[in-house]
């Protein structure tokens, strides 16, 4: 008993602490800033960021490579020779063959305004070599990847072709308007398009999928005026076109699914605080259906993504002090946005965003964002995590070296990595999600689901028969001996913790298995 007391309390512990910060790599400059992240197929974590909007400090792109323990492997900056010019980074990502592509732009300074004169894409190897370095001349919009404002977004397709999102005008097109870029594997442009729905443009969100290219973006200085162009990968524009909705604000996101159809969340009025929306439009731009969240505050809309199912995660926050600090987060059908499941957080601070979100393999999410007081201290990066089978999972906030978190990406392991815009800050929080605990002894089959549980462990029993079930807490004391009823057990009764089931069966052997009562 005594072995088994302290396995318990070591199983405990390390559940307890698996989605904590594991590590943190700060840039030893103070002055660089971490723009965009990614993670390759073998687990490594690539980074990338520039230097303070100062002369003398933002005249490169700097771009490093570690592993999963946070150890460097290689890192290199790229500058220019033009006077008065300067790089930022704004986009990074991995092709087939794990090569490194990194989007940015080149820029003069006019009384610390930015004013963009060319798109920079670089190419790394694996190893770090510098495979191309590319400038696309022209004139384009500035702002940058928080909040809502993107820009110079990146795609990179089945057969390594990099797409470009941006808004402007490059030198050989005739009208400025949202721009896209498609380069070949080598660094080829291989054409540009433009699509201009008046004087000003900027990009809100980009997708790719199944060979076609989404873009949104405003074309008003209020940003109040939403529109979308869909492109093939041949450069053919397939549909244009407004919002179709006056009370829309901002799109905050963009995604197609399968079949080509263009789903957009953005935030509307439809009383007197905003609230947010999805709108779905076919494949030729006519709306399917819009459907209103009403959270109950001040909110705007976050990010959107689809799951393997087709199902939709929708996200929102509050961001005035209007109404309580919340979290939004739902699943949606994709065919007329009914809630399927939905769950609201109480955040730290009345001034919130979503950044970023991301669907793993096993359709798990995880949303991160920023919590301020009206863009003022006391701030916080938050992490939300969620389960396909269960929802909502943990949280976690980090604010040691910043809180604007560029991004999130996920390792083969599920372990979570962000870029922190301060201080070029990358940084590794582990992480625990419930399973379906699936079991096999003596060619009988039994799973155990969910884990963690809030109320009842369910039970699928492959030979069907009644089977009794003792429950040990974390000292190893038996605290319930009985049988499973109806295949399920009440535990609501447990207090939040770490406990052992022993199954026993007249047809298998007895069977220990661990579970958490939330």
């Amino acid at each position: 008993m005594r072995y088994l007391y302290l396995f318990m309390i070591c199983l405990f512990f390390q559940f307890s602490i698996s989605q904590n910060l594991l590590w943190e790599n700060v840039y030893p400059n103070p002055l660089v800033l971490g723009k965009m992240i990614a993670v390759d197929s073998e687990d490594k974590i690539i980074s990338v960021g520039n230097g303070f909007n100062q002369t003398g400090y933002a005249n490169y792109i700097y771009t490093q490579k570690m592993d999963s323990e946070g150890n460097l492997i290689w890192k290199d900056s790229v500058s220019t020779t033009l006077p008065n010019n300067s790089h930022r980074a704004t986009w990074t990502g991995t092709d087939s063959n794990n090569n490194i592509i990194v989007v940015g732009y080149q820029f003069t300074l006019s009384l610390q305004n930015e004013n963009p004169n060319a798109i920079k894409v670089l190419k790394y190897s694996p190893t770090g070599e510098l495979l191309y370095n590319v400038s696309i001349p022209g004139t384009f919009n500035s702002g940058d990847i928080m909040g809502i404002r993107k820009r110079n977004l990146g795609a990179i397709d089945e057969l390594d072709n990099l797409y470009i999102g941006t808004a402007g005008i490059t030198n050989t097109l005739s009208q400025a308007g949202f721009v896209l870029l498609k380069l070949s594997s080598g660094g080829e442009l291989l054409w540009e398009r433009v699509k201009s729905f008046g004087n000003v443009h900027g990009i809100h969100g980009m997708n790719y999928k199944n060979g076609k290219i989404v873009l949104v973006g405003n074309t008003m200085i209020s940003g109040y005026n939403n529109q979308y162009a869909v492109w093939n990968a041949d450069g053919d524009l397939i549909w244009s076109g407004n919002s179709q909705n006056n009370n829309q604000t901002w799109a905050t996101d963009v995604l197609l699914d399968n079949s080509g159809n263009t789903f957009s969340l953005t935030q509307t009025y439809v009383g007197s605080d905003p609230s947010i929306e999805l709108t779905k439009y076919d494949t030729n731009g006519n709306v399917v259906f819009s459907q209103t969240y009403d959270i109950q505050v001040a909110a705007t809309s976050g990010r959107l993504k689809v799951l393997s199912t087709g199902e939709l995660i929708i996200s929102g926050t509050n961001w005035s002090t209007s109404g309580e600090n919340k979290l939004y987060v739902a699943k949606v059908s994709p065919i007329d946005g009914s809630i399927l499941y939905q769950n609201e957080q109480l955040l730290s601070q009345s001034n919130n965003w979503v950044y970023d979100m991301i669907v793993s393999v096993n359709d798990n999410y995880y949303i991160i964002g920023n919590s301020n007081n009206n863009g003022g201290a006391p701030s916080a990066t938050f992490i939300y995590a969620y389960s396909a089978q269960n929802g909502f999972e943990w949280s976690t906030s980090y604010n040691i070296q910043g809180t604007e978190p560029m991004a999130i990406v996920l390792d083969s392991q599920e372990k979570i990595y962000t870029v922190i815009q301060n201080k070029f800050t990358v940084v590794k929080f582990g992480n625990s999600l419930s399973e379906n605990l699936s079991l096999t002894q003596n060619n009988k089959r039994f799973t155990i689901y969910p884990n963690p549980t809030n109320d009842f462990l369910n039970f699928q029993l492959e030979d069907g028969n009644t089977n009794s079930i003792r429950l040990i807490d974390i000292n190893g004391r038996e605290i319930y001996r009985g049988e499973i009823i109806n295949n399920q057990l009440d535990v609501s009764n447990l207090t939040t913790g770490l406990y052992f089931g022993i199954i026993d069966s007249p047809n298998f052997e007895s069977f220990t298995f661990k579970f958490v009562k939330k």
